[in-house]
């Protein structure tokens, strides 16, 4: 698990591709490029050309002090002729409330 510090609170994150956020909706977006996704999260889930999504991270954020659990999707959308996007792209980030786009864009330093 890596560490980061937001809005003074401490949270320790892991990509958790294993985990399905049903139910959670677009927050909200990060730009950057694939490959700065890859270098901070590993790698995507691959669902492949012609899906709504062809790539996906789920990452969970824990609070270190109450424990809380968020969870966070960066996935592309729509992307079906042009496929994956490897260049700069607004990410769209997913989940159950509006401050896992504060979370994201900490982690990528934006």
């Amino acid at each position: 698990m890596s560490a980061l510090t937001v809005s003074g609170q401490k949270f320790r994150y892991e990509t958790d591709n294993e985990h399905f956020c049903a139910g959670s909706s677009l927050r909200g977006y990060v730009t950057t490029t694939y490959y700065n996704l890859v270098e901070k999260f590993g790698e995507p889930i691959q669902y492949g050309e012609g899906d709504k999504v062809t790539v996906e991270w789920t990452i969970e954020f824990m609070n270190e002090e109450t424990y809380e659990l968020k969870y966070a999707t960066i996935y592309d959308w729509k992307q079906y002729e042009e496929g994956t996007p490897y260049d700069l792209y607004d990410w769209h980030i997913g989940g159950y409330s509006q401050d896992v786009v504060e979370l994201i864009n900490a982690v990528m330093g934006a």
